[in-house]
């Protein structure tokens, strides 16, 4: 028991550190967690509207432990989604399994080292869910003290389920499929079918029109009632909610107590499995794919052939983007997924819509404006591709993370025979490629879709590559004021970055900024702002690559 707390300790502790190297302050961390606790707050007002209106509805059916029974399927849910993502990289990819293995500990007390620091960071996750539908329910059916407490034990407990079947399905993939002992084919395959599977989802509601659902009594009834297929594939799922919400609902401490005596045998079980399959699972697992494909003469010739030392080092950066499952899938994918975010629900659109029709009501639309105002619309066209160009840029997070990605490797930098700012720049270039690359597949197609003047379609192409270049720059200039070098997975370089983060968000709020102020200045001034905006960027631009290059020297050197 010993060996479990102190490795549970130190796990923790670790862990904790997670969103900052050796020389972040204790003051970025503050502003991270505020800012995405400010990020979360309308979240968390649509699901306490939500449940006060299940819970008001549940009143009058005297089915309170229906709306709990909700509020708990959703959060068993949301935890199970975040921890089939969690478990891979904390059980088997992380840098200390290595060390771990070889030390005189048990596999149980290393996989429940390891469960417990997961269930903690899923409260986390639980507590968006719960906590709305908690102050619901207070505010419409009151409290008592047995309330407190059985739903503070219930919340402890509710994410325990879900980390299991997670946890189980992890082990046993990574015990029997060879593909899943590789680190990268594993990500890149589980990670893309993820995202898949979740873009189906979205499209699926927003094609069955959730307004129509929502308005459906029946379904709300069924939902509520337990006499529903969505409810019924839950409950198959976590039959355990079922005895947490009426226990809770009824303040049963009986159906608690066997609760928690099912939570302990599930528990026990898994350790039990865990003690005679996760050594042999977690033993030779890879890190990176080979193909083992030997190379012919003239394949050699060619991959050796003499080229500009800037064009060699684009390649590797855009490979190295490519090939790596984790900033494919963070930096790449996302690019390329923004059109499919924009056209797909416009295409399918819902019960009440008519893709031909709409269309044509935005070309008679556009028509109308370049006839009566020319240059305002032509204002708006240069405001959307530099805003359009911002966010693009900043959205992948590419040139944010160009330092940072180097990790403890920085000294490859440093060693090759070619400048720091040479280097800098392909690493801003490969995000420029990639982001011109998705946003074309946006801004082409509504080129085309729309019918628009000539020279509008080259004021949208050539605002949106300028905004496009100055965001890659200028997300490089920040990662070189604060690079992340110090990480264990190369996720935290780009999932847990605290200044990538800020130039990811920053790419929204100034597509927000320039609509605001747009509308703001209104019709009769709308073209200055276009154009200051334009001088701006064309005079600050060549500022800005001097300070990049300032500060690449001034890191370097640091290093």
């Amino acid at each position: 028991m010993r060996e479990f707390w102190v490795l549970t300790k130190t796990l923790i502790k670790t862990s904790g550190q997670s969103f900052n190297d050796a020389k972040s302050k204790k003051l970025s961390t503050i502003a991270l967690y505020a800012l995405l606790a400010v990020c979360f707050l309308p979240m968390l007002y649509v699901l306490y509207d939500l449940f006060v209106y299940i819970f008001e509805t549940v009143t009058l059916l005297h089915q309170q432990s229906a709306g709990l029974g909700l509020g708990f399927y959703l959060s068993s849910f949301v935890t199970f989604i975040f921890a089939m993502f969690m478990v891979p990289g904390i059980y088997y990819f992380s840098k200390d399994i290595q060390t771990l293995l070889y030390l005189p500990i048990k596999p149980h007390h290393i996989l429940a080292s390891k469960f417990s620091v997961m269930l903690a960071f899923e409260y986390l996750f639980s507590l968006l869910v719960i906590l709305p539908m908690y102050v619901a329910y207070v505010q419409e059916l009151g409290a008592s003290i047995g309330f407190v407490v059985i739903g503070t034990i219930c919340f402890l407990l509710l994410p325990i389920v879900p980390l299991l079947y997670a946890s189980l399905i992890v082990i046993l993939m990574m015990r029997f499929l060879p593909f899943a002992k590789n680190k990268d084919r594993f990500n890149m395959i589980f990670g893309t079918l993820g995202l898949l599977a979740t873009l189906v989802v979205v499209y699926y509601f927003q094609y069955s029109s959730m307004n129509t659902l929502m308005s459906d009594t029946n379904f709300i009834l069924g939902l509520l009632t337990g006499d529903s297929p969505l409810v019924n594939v839950f409950s198959a799922i976590f039959p355990t909610v079922a005895m947490m919400a009426n226990a809770l609902a009824d303040q049963d401490f009986v159906q608690l107590g066997l609760f928690v005596v099912v939570i302990v045998v599930l528990m026990a079980l898994f350790l039990v499995l865990g003690n005679r399959i996760y050594l042999k699972s977690a033993v030779n697992v890879s890190d990176s794919m080979s193909t083992g494909k030997k190379l012919s003469r003239a394949s050699m010739r060619k991959q050796t052939v003499r080229k500009p030392a800037f064009f060699s080092y684009l390649k590797k950066e855009l490979r190295l983007l490519i090939r790596n499952p984790i900033y494919f899938q963070n930096c790449v994918l996302i690019s390329f997924l923004m059109p499919v975010l924009f056209f797909v629900p416009v295409l399918i659109g819902g019960e009440d819509m008519n893709f031909m029709e709409t269309l044509a009501d935005l070309r008679y639309f556009l028509d109308l404006a370049f006839t009566r105002y020319p240059n305002e619309s032509y204002a708006f066209v240069i405001l959307g591709g530099i805003g359009l160009g911002f966010f693009m840029s900043n959205t992948n997070m590419i040139s944010a993370t160009a330092i940072s990605r180097e990790g403890a490797h920085y000294d490859f930098m440093k060693y090759i025979p070619l400048s720091y700012m040479t280097q800098v720049a392909a690493k801003a270039t490969s995000g420029i490629v990639i982001s011109l690359a998705g946003g074309l597949l946006l801004v082409i197609p509504a080129i085309i879709g729309l019918q628009m003047p000539l020279l509008a379609s080259a004021l949208l192409l050539l605002t949106f590559i300028l905004g496009d270049v100055y965001g890659n720059f200028l997300g490089v200039l920040v990662d070189l004021l604060h690079p992340k070098l110090v990480w264990e997975q190369e996720a935290s370089a780009v999932k847990q970055n605290f200044t990538a983060a800020i130039m990811m968000l920053s790419g929204f709020a100034f597509g927000g900024i320039i609509i605001f102020l747009g509308i703001r200045v209104g019709l009769e001034h709308v073209l200055e702002l276009a154009i200051a905006l334009l001088v701006i960027l064309l005079v600050t631009s060549p500022l800005l690559y001097q300070l990049v290059k300032k500060q690449t020297n001034r890191l370097f050197a640091k290093l």
